[in-house]
C-alpha cells in the first residue's frame, strides 16, 4: 500500500517538476534571444563607428593637402625671389581647392584662408630652410580645423550610438 501512495505523490511532483523545468527553459530561451539581439546591435554600432573612423581617416589627406599648400604659399610669401603674381595665383588655387572639397567647405575654411592671406605676415629669418617656421596665424587655423574635424567625427559616432540605443 505504501508503494501506491508514493507513486501517487511522485506523480503530482512530476507535473510540478515539468512545469518548473519548462518555465526555466522558457526564461533561458528568452534571455538567450535577448542577449543575441543585443550582440547584433553592438556589432551594427561597431560597424557604423568603423565606417565613420574610415571616413575621418579619408579626411586627413585633404587636410594635409591644405597644410602643404599653405606652407608653400607662406614660403613664397617670405621669399624675396617670388613675384606677387605667383603668390596671388597660389592663393586663388587654394581657395578653389577648398571650395570644391565638401568637407572643407563645411568648416568655413575659405573665410580662414582669406584671413590668413590678409593678416599672416610672419616669416622666419632669411637663411631659414624649414617651411614650418614661416607663418603663425595659419598654424592656429590648421589646428582649429583639425579640432573641428575631430569634433564632427565624435559627434557622428555619438549620434550613431544614441540612435541605436533609441531604437531599442
Amino acid at each position: 500500500m505504501n508503494n501506491n501512495m508514493n507513486n501517487g505523490d511522485s506523480g503530482g511532483d512530476g507535473k510540478l517538476n515539468y512545469a518548473l523545468i519548462a518555465s526555466m527553459l522558457g526564461f533561458a530561451a528568452v534571455g538567450f534571444i535577448k542577449s543575441n539581439l543585443f550582440q547584433i546591435k553592438i556589432k551594427d554600432t561597431k560597424i557604423k563607428i568603423q565606417h565613420q573612423v574610415l571616413h575621418s581617416q579619408n579626411q586627413k589627406p585633404e587636410e594635409k593637402k591644405v597644410e602643404h599648400r599653405l606652407m608653400e604659399r607662406q614660403w613664397d610669401y617670405c621669399s624675396l625671389l617670388v613675384r606677387n603674381a605667383k603668390l596671388v595665383e597660389l592663393e586663388k588655387d587654394l581657395l578653389v581647392y577648398t571650395a570644391k572639397q565638401s568637407l572643407l567647405a563645411g568648416l568655413e575654411v575659405e573665410d580662414g584662408l582669406r584671413d590668413i592671406f590678409k593678416n599672416d605676415r610672419t616669416c622666419a629669418e632669411l637663411r631659414n630652410t624649414d617651411k614650418r617656421k614661416n607663418g603663425s596665424l595659419m598654424w592656429l587655423y590648421l589646428k582649429y580645423w583639425r579640432l573641428q574635424l575631430a569634433l564632427q567625427t565624435h559627434q557622428k559616432a555619438e549620434a550613431a550610438i544614441l540612435n541605436t540605443q533609441n531604437k531599442k
